[in-house]
């Protein structure tokens, strides 16, 4: 029987936001999630995807930091089947009905009425997929794995 070559992990997990508007995890919630399904993956004989460390961002993420990573993960053309989690803040910027990944770096501006408006250094669901389509032609399959508020935007901007 030949084996199947295993897929590869791009886990990510912001537990602090400098914008005083998110709060901050406690206990490092989306950082122990991250380390829960690292240990999941690296346990499991059969498991489909191995978990490399430069791949596993926690704690203080910045938007820099994301998408060098994750240009860099999508890019290599080995992994062929891959899986992408994020962890953390998720928001929605009404005026666009965009949806976005907050950064550690993100800052949310509001209006007078206390709608988020808009807003700097958040990774948008767009430009994940833009991403993903342009740098990952060579994937066979990719799951992505969104626990984050608003994370429907991911499949309806697309």
């Amino acid at each position: 029987m030949v084996e199947r070559e295993k897929g590869a992990a791009f886990l990510v997990g912001i537990d602090h936001y400098d914008d005083a508007r998110l709060q901050n995890f406690a206990n490092s919630e989306s950082s122990n999630d991250v380390a829960k399904l690292k240990q999941f993956f690296t346990s499991l004989d059969y498991s489909q995807y191995k978990v490399d460390s430069q791949y596993q961002l926690t704690g203080h993420v910045t938007i820099d930091a994301l998408k060098s990573k994750l240009k860099d993960f999508i890019s290599t053309k080995q992994y062929k089947d891959v899986l992408l989690y994020f962890s953390g803040h998720g928001y929605q910027v009404k005026e666009t009905a965009k949806g976005y990944i907050a950064t550690s770096d993100c800052e949310l501006l509001f209006s007078r009425k206390g709608e988020l408006v808009g807003q700097d250094n958040g990774l948008s669901f767009k430009d994940l997929g833009k991403l993903i389509t342009e740098k990952g032609s060579h994937l066979s399959s990719l799951v992505l794995l969104l626990d984050t508020c608003h994370s429907g935007y991911a499949v309806t901007e697309n």
